[in-house]
């Protein structure tokens, strides 16, 4: 957990490892029980605190890489719970989905008003067609709600390594050994770390070369990239990165609310290609875009979840934030997906909207047509599910 708070400024490599955010100040909130173990009601405990402290320390983001131990419905579990009330005060909350891709989602992942993490890995390279999955936890949740909503970096992650620790005493050690550049020099201080390394003794008689490799290989074992640093991977780590991106966004433009956060991130995230929805949501968070989106326009992004039922009017409201469209009709089950849809009507800045007719109980499935050929999910509604052709449809429940 040190990493995933710790990113920082990067001082320790001259600026060259650092965070998204690294001017923003962070508040840590231990959740761990006395023996060590992380526990739902600590979870919740931990979100109902950053909830009654909001105001004091300006907490706009919360992220959770933590997972409770049991999947259960978002509807009854404590942390789920304590996620919509987060949101509902105006917190963004960014969670890790999970490291086993055969695994069930477990609350927080599971809460349909968390933006959910899976993982990417790029191969630590910047060219985008080697990029591949992690092997972080998709698919429904018991509500039926799919997971996850973005993806980020989870593997090749510079992380710091807490000072003053065994591991960066070693860390140091290792490199100070593979840059000592004369061979005695090299086997006398290598004999006098031995011992604390935990290295095979019998390495003391080998020539220098031999003792070289071994230390290089011990280097790439503990995933070191300096005295400093080393890999880390995992969805606790994607989290952040996409939480540090959420402080760009309120950075650029103060005024968003979660729902307008989660449209930018949807809207502006880069799909694989050859990776199906199932795996990756709605793609890999592009920051550049997600910032540049949250500057141009500064009040006129969602201030609420869609669609909005209002049970004392007996209506449903539609909105989409769309620019670029000069149409945008709705259509679902209930219109029996025909393409002419029920049009919405623009108002200014982008905004497009309708009020429908009420609806029986039930469940129903919906999208946006943009100019009569491009069929959206709705980017602010909470619940979606896999719509069979690669993509997702939106869910819209009457009670």
């Amino acid at each position: 957990m040190t990493s995933v708070v710790g990113a920082g400024d990067g001082t320790l490599s001259n600026g060259i490892y650092k965070s998204l955010a690294p001017g923003a100040k962070v508040v840590l909130l231990k959740v761990t029980d006395e023996q060590g173990a992380i526990t739902g009601e600590n979870i919740t405990k931990a979100i109902e605190w950053a909830i009654r402290n909001q105001k004091k320390y300006n907490i706009r983001v919360l992220n959770l890489s933590v997972t409770d131990d049991w999947s259960t419905s978002y509807r009854e579990n404590a942390v789920d719970l304590a996620i919509e009330k987060a949101v509902k005060a105006g917190i963004v909350v960014v969670v890790a989905a999970g490291n086993d891709e055969n695994a069930y989602l477990k609350a927080p992942a599971n809460s349909p008003h968390a933006i959910s993490v899976g993982g990417l890995d790029d191969q630590n390279t910047l060219h985008a067609l080697a990029y591949n999955l992690y092997h972080s936890t998709f698919g429904n949740t018991i509500d039926g709600i799919h997971k996850p909503d973005v993806l980020a970096p989870a593997i090749w992650i510079p992380a710091p390594i807490l000072p003053a620790t065994n591991a960066q005493k070693d860390a140091s050690v290792l490199f100070d050994l593979v840059q000592t550049q004369e061979d005695r020099y090299l086997q006398a201080k290598f004999a006098n770390v031995l011992a604390q390394l935990g290295l095979d003794k019998k390495l003391t008689n080998e020539p220098a070369d031999v003792i070289r490799q071994a230390l290089e290989e011990e280097i790439g074992n503990r995933k070191l990239i300096s005295a400093h640093y080393q890999h880390a991977d995992g969805t606790s780590f994607a989290a952040p990165i996409v939480s540090s991106l959420v402080v760009q966004l309120l950075e650029a433009n103060p005024t968003l609310t979660p729902a307008g956060v989660r449209n930018i991130l949807t809207q502006t995230a880069r799909k694989l290609p050859n990776v199906s929805a199932e795996r990756q949501g709605f793609g890999v968070v592009h920051p550049l875009s997600a910032v540049y989106e949250a500057e141009i326009v500064h009040s006129d992004l969602p201030v609420h979840f869609t669609p909005i039922i209002n049970y004392r009017l007996q209506t449903i409201e539609f909105s989409l934030h769309q620019h670029a469209a000069e149409t945008v009709t709705t259509t679902g089950d209930f219109t029996n997906w025909n393409q002419e849809g029920i049009s919405l009507q623009p108002l200014s800045n982008g905004i497009w909207k309708t009020c429908y007719k009420f609806l029986p109980k039930g469940e129903y499935r919906y999208k946006f047509i943009i100019n009569e050929t491009e069929w959206i999910p709705d980017p602010t509604n909470l619940l979606r599910e896999l719509d069979g052709f690669g993509g997702f449809n939106s869910k819209l429940i009457i009670e």
